[in-house]
């Protein structure tokens, strides 16, 4: 059986494929799918539980994920997000989890299961199945079309900034337009609020830190966050897990970055 995991992200997604061991009840804001590649995991919340191969759990909602062997798939998703939205808004509106074993029917898995191959996967094979997994959920991705030229500065300027001096204020001030308007122009062009993306932007920055060989404090510092403390604090509240849990010699994780 393969014993490491992977963890990619990009802006508003981040995609687990790998075995998840020691999870303890917890929450995080990001929406999660849950797709079993081998043997069912066991999910908890609240006082029920049971084995499953596909789930949806809501942002914020308390939850315990049990999985001793196999692969799993875990895609956390912004729920902010275009693709959070339209999720939030089918499955999430009667109950914070939903199972959603009839829609990952045999022949959808086994072509997730071919994505997901027997080795580690690559940027591009992991936005694939995060393509395959949400518009088997009825998502369909339009690319946005950033008219505004205010707001392609702002993306460039987002990259030739150092990250830990972004802000909307500074970015306003660039583009010699207020705040609010620079947060109205940028949801509506780009499909995501402007401080998770911002936030999105650090935690990506950190992973490439951390996986750089650098301390944590040097990563949170490099990455716009106070100190390791704020930086563990704010990817637990995200993603369940710490970025600690990347460097542990028992549990190895490969962190990757791609590009959006």
């Amino acid at each position: 059986m393969i014993d490491y995991s992977q963890l990619f992200l990009w802006n508003g997604i981040a995609l687990f494929i790998g075995n998840l061991r020691d999870n303890s009840t917890h929450r995080h804001h990001a929406i999660q799918l849950c797709i079993a590649l081998d043997k069912p995991f066991l999910l908890i919340h609240e006082s029920k539980s049971g084995l499953y191969h596909t789930y949806i759990i809501a942002s914020d909602t308390f939850h315990q994920f049990q999985s001793d062997e196999g692969r799993n798939i875990l895609l956390l998703i912004e729920p902010e997000s275009t693709e959070g939205r339209h999720l939030s808004s089918i499955y999430n509106v009667k109950s914070p989890l939903a199972c959603l074993e009839s829609l990952m029917d045999p022949l959808q898995m086994d072509q997730l299961t071919r994505l997901a191959g027997d080795g580690q996967l690559t940027c591009d094979m992991a936005k694939k199945i995060s393509t395959h997994i949400l518009s088997t959920l009825g998502f369909v991705k339009i690319e946005p079309v950033v008219n505004d030229s205010r707001i392609q500065k702002a993306l460039i300027l987002m990259q030739e900034m150092e990250t830990k001096k972004i802000s909307t204020k500074a970015l306003a001030a660039e583009l010699a337009i207020s705040e609010t308007r620079l947060i109205h122009l940028f949801k509506n062009n780009i499909g995501i609020p402007i401080r998770p993306y911002l936030r999105w932007l650090r935690l990506i920055e950190a992973v490439k830190h951390i996986i750089s060989g650098i301390s944590l404090t040097e990563a949170a510092h490099a990455s716009g966050f106070a100190d390791s403390a704020h930086l563990s604090r704010t990817f637990r509240l995200m993603f369940g897990f710490s970025p600690s849990d990347i460097l542990k010699n028992d549990r190895f994780i490969q962190a990757i970055s791609c590009p959006s």
